[in-house]
């Protein structure tokens, strides 16, 4: 009895069909993959369909691919269409020495009963690009450190449909994508770029363990997923996401953090969106479980049915410029931003966050504060320039604790559309003649909470906009997200210098280090500079390269690790 179809076990190999004309088809009662490839290097295989023909894989084992990779070196696979599979469909592992390099480009899995496409154990240097998942019994794409040491995982342009078809066997089981932390090992530098997850069993896009850290999430969205949280995180550590959206999520568009886990610090949400968040659930827009000393900045939670922003055990950190329109649709007590204790043995209430400039409107409380018993409260939270229009409650709370909702005189406090006082006086005692764009008597909310100077005209967006661009946060990362067909690669450059050809290897994996210029505006570039300059950066170890950073509006050389071979 076979195994496999194709068994290789060995180097510079080229296995390529004629398309979907060359079908390698399994036979039952074949017990293995179709292809197995172990322990080579410089391998490529493409252009051909692997029919599982359904054959009785699982039988033995349901992780049991149509197409094995175990321990290869710099592969290239590409255009390959794996159907019918009665197992996995692409599994690569790495159980031994760390495997650096594998491409895999243009393949469309579809209706597996296990786990679509695999990535398991020390692999380094993978990049995943232009994949379709279609149906499947299982979760489309999973990534596992199971042990291994994981580094430059880069996921870009995966769109997955449907997966989950079987009633799932454990929670989770029918993700969409997922990076499983929980069996050990290390993960980092991770980038998930342009994916799209629609109509998932459970997560749509799921991390979590302490193995996985510098992960960026980019231009993700996750539409309709059937169960659990369109975005999951927990237990990552320094979490980037950018410009991602979740639509129609079962319970919560993005949910960082859970009960028992590690807190999550220092995270970046910017420009996200969640859009009607789980209306039959009380699912929330964001919801943030003692996530510490982290910016969330620009994103919009709208129709949600529990809290526009959820914060349990939150500490330190900063919102500017969110948005929470119609929040609590399911759960009315809780507002367009949340903020109460954690859920831990030893309580600890949400304490020391910044909400600033942002805006909350047409809920049943634009923001809610310890609605929920408990024996810690959330105090300390600072709310300023912050627009609060047309809730039936602009604030609920159920405690006393004292929280600050002023910036002092003259920067003011917040608008509050349901406050009627006159403004015909001035002075941080509001006892000279002249307005000031300040209602003349404290808006108060409860005996220990009072906003000192209510502005009498709602926060402008011009103003909005400016806070957000002031922040002038992480060009690090903002470069990083930035680099369109660069991102996560490491390109040869060939040039003549001096009449012979010389090689340079770029590496845009990481920023070295980035400079700001005197050069602002968009079309106010910077000199570029000479052949002989470059040269010159090429033989110190870098690449100096000029970036736009929009939000300051000004330029900057941005430097990137280079390898030269005269």
């Amino acid at each position: 009895m076979c195994s496999s179809t194709i068994t290789v076990c060995t180097s510079n190999i080229i296995l390529r069909g004629s398309g979907s004309s060359t079908i390698l088809k399994a036979a039952p009662p074949l017990k293995g993959p179709i292809i197995a490839i172990s322990d080579g290097k410089n391998i490529t295989i493409a252009n051909m369909t692997l029919d599982g023909n359904k054959a009785e894989i699982s039988v033995e084992n349901p992780w049991t691919p149509v197409f094995l990779l175990k321990n290869v070196r710099n592969a290239t696979i590409s255009d390959i269409r794996i159907i019918n599979a009665s197992g996995s469909g692409l599994y690569m592992t790495y159980p031994g020495s760390p495997s650096p390099k594998a491409v895999v480009r243009g393949i469309e899995v579809i209706n597996t009963t296990g786990v679509a496409v695999v990535v398991d154990g020390n692999a380094q240097d993978i990049l995943i690009e232009d994949v379709k998942i279609i149906g499947g019994e299982a979760r489309g794409l999973l990534v596992n450190t199971a042990g291994g040491i994981m580094r430059n995982i880069v996921l870009r342009r995966i769109y997955v449909y449907n997966t989950g078809g079987k009633i799932e066997e454990w929670y989770g089981s029918g993700t969409g994508i997922q990076f499983d932390g929980t069996y050990g090992g290390r993960g980092e530098d991770i980038i998930i770029q342009d994916a799209i997850v629609e109509k998932s069993g459970s997560f749509g896009i799921w991390i979590i363990g302490e193995a996985w850290r510098n992960v960026r999430l980019i231009n993700c969205t996750v539409k309709n997923n059937r169960d659990a949280d369109a975005f999951g995180l927990a237990g990552v550590k320094n979490v980037f996401l950018i410009n991602c959206t979740s639509i129609g999520s079962h319970i919560d568009g993005f949910a960082f953090g859970s009960v028992g886990t590690p807190p999550i610090d220092k995270i970046i949400i910017y420009g996200c969106k969640a859009i009607e968040s789980g209306l039959k659930t009380g699912g929330k827009g964001f919801m943030l479980y003692r996530v510490m000393n982290s910016l969330i900045v620009d994103s919009e939670a709208l129709e949600t049915g529990g809290a526009g922003f959820f914060c349990r055990g939150c500490i330190n950190n900063t919102f500017i410029g969110i948005k929470s329109q119609r929040a609590g649709l399911h759960e009315g007590s809780e507002g367009g931003i949340t903020f109460l204790s954690d859920m831990e043995p030893n309580q600890t209430g949400s304490i020391n966050n910044t909400v600033m400039y942002s805006i909350f409107s047409d809920s049943q409380c634009g923001i809610s504060l310890d609605i929920y018993p408990s024996v810690a409260h959330s105090y300390n939270n600072k709310f300023h320039h912050n627009n609060f229009i047309g809730n039936m409650m602009p604030v609920c709370t159920g405690s006393s604790a004292s929280n600050v909702w002023d910036n002092g005189y003259p920067s003011g406090g917040n608008y509050w559309s349901n406050y009627n006082a006159l403004d015909v006086r001035s002075g941080p005692n509001q006892d000279v003649s002249g307005s000031d764009g300040i209602g003349d008597h404290p808006y108060t909310i409860n005996s220990a909470n009072r906003d000192r100077y209510p502005l009498v005209k709602p926060v402008d967006p011009q103003a909005i906009a400016k806070a957000i661009a002031d922040l002038k946060i992480l060009p690090r990362e903002y470069f990083m997200v930035h680099l369109g067909n660069f991102a996560g690669k490491a390109i040869m450059y060939r040039k003549a210098v001096d009449g012979k050809i010389v090689e340079v290897l770029v590496d845009y994996r990481s920023v070295m280090e980035y400079e700001r210029t005197n050069y602002c505006g968009l079309d106010n570039l910077p000199p570029a500079y000479s052949i002989e300059e470059q040269v010159k950066q090429w033989r110190a170890g870098y690449s100096k390269n000029r970036m736009y950073y929009s939000l300051d509006g000004c330029w900057y050389w941005v430097y990137f690790r280079a390898t030269y071979n005269p």
